[in-house]
């Protein structure tokens, strides 16, 4: 089915070049009305594809895998070949993969254990700019909704000692803004009082995958664009692209942790302490094209490079006793097709697919 993706895609462009090219033909000659009766026709025939290819796709859609305490079983976003959204879970051992259908008119997304793999908690969607956090036992069902009102909440995560859950929320765009999601911070819920406290005021433009230290008191996380206390531009000014920090509610300073890598973000942690990170890797190897992502570690503030896979990575996270990443990547030169899912060791050996295959979503 993605090769019919790639045939609108082509078609796209192929049109978008014919418009250039009619447009700067007709605009001496002042016909707006034969120009627009060619975008017209145009714009049917794409929207006709376009939706007859939605119609008779059938390839899966997977995102946001995270392993099981034990480190034997995944847990992913899931849309299956019926269309049907939910949670995916694949025994890595046995290869064995099970789904579990998600409520109707909702999506969960950015599943994660809890550390005594009992429960999952993940991001439940209801639609554009609404979604709660919500936890749910071990085979994704007896749901419990935590947060309420509007609002997106993201990428929540179990603290240590499983009392505490971390996620991203950004309030609703302002009427008739063009911005998507602006403004995000990290909160906190204590699962044992049912509060719910903001641990940063930074009013990120993108922020992701705020994650426990084994300590329960510092956290990691990638943000982008912050608006307080320096705006976004200032920041690149002085830091460049490196958006990856580690905090906690007393110690907060705008200071990424790694500058030698550019586009440095979606930083995971082990139950050990252990952190790996992606960045842009093009400039380091001298490479055009598409944006190739690899893994580094970050260890005693070195980072070292453990990868050379030149792909599009989507989403991963490492293994909770440091030992293994499961992620999502697409190694098309042009990121044409889909994304496959693969694990190898922490140390960038021994990797290996694991027989899922997807489109982008």
């Amino acid at each position: 089915m993605r090769y019919y993706f790639q045939l609108v895609q082509s078609f796209n462009e192929w049109n978008f070049s014919l418009i250039i090219i009619f447009g700067k033909i007709y605009k001496f000659k002042s016909q707006p009305k034969i120009l627009l009766l060619f975008n017209f026709v145009f714009i049917f025939l794409i929207a006709t594809v376009n939706s007859a290819c939605v119609m008779f796709d059938n390839d899966p859609v997977y995102g946001d895998p995270s392993f099981s305490p034990d480190g034997k079983t995944l847990v992913f976003r899931e849309r299956n070949v019926k269309g049907k959204a939910g949670l995916g879970f694949l025994d890595i051992e046995t290869n064995v993969h099970t789904f579990m259908e998600a409520p109707e008119n909702s999506r969960l997304s950015y599943p994660s254990f809890s550390p005594d793999g009992k429960h999952i908690v993940a991001s439940k969607s209801y639609g554009p700019y609404q979604s709660q956090i919500v936890v749910l036992d071990a085979n994704g069902r007896e749901e419990v909704e935590l947060t309420e009102g509007k609002g997106s909440r993201t990428t929540p995560s179990f603290s240590p000692d499983g009392s505490k859950i971390l996620f991203v929320f950004s309030p609703l765009p302002e009427t008739g803004s063009t911005k998507k999601n602006v403004d995000q911070d990290i909160f906190e819920i204590d699962l044992v009082s049912g509060d719910i406290r903001q641990l940063t005021d930074f009013q990120f433009y993108h922020l992701l995958y705020p994650q426990y230290f084994p300590d329960g008191e510092r956290f990691i996380f990638s943000g982008q664009g912050p608006r307080k206390p320096i705006g976004y531009r200032e920041y690149d000014q002085k830091f460049g692209s490196n958006y990856i920090f580690i905090m906690s509610l007393e110690h907060q300073e705008l200071v990424p942790v790694v500058q030698g890598y550019p586009y440095s973000t979606k930083p995971s942690i082990s139950r050990r302490g252990d952190i790996i990170f992606i960045a842009v890797t093009n400039r380091i190897d001298n490479a055009r094209g598409s944006w190739n992502y690899d893994f580094f570690s970050l260890s005693g503030g070195q980072e070292i490079r453990l990868t050379d896979l030149k792909s599009s990575i989507l989403s991963y996270s490492i293994s909770p006793d440091g030992k293994r990443i499961v992620f999502l990547a697409n190694d098309h030169p042009k990121r044409r097709g889909n994304y496959e899912m693969f694990i190898m060791n922490s140390d960038g050996t021994g990797l290996r697919s694991l027989g899922l295959s997807g489109r982008l979503n």
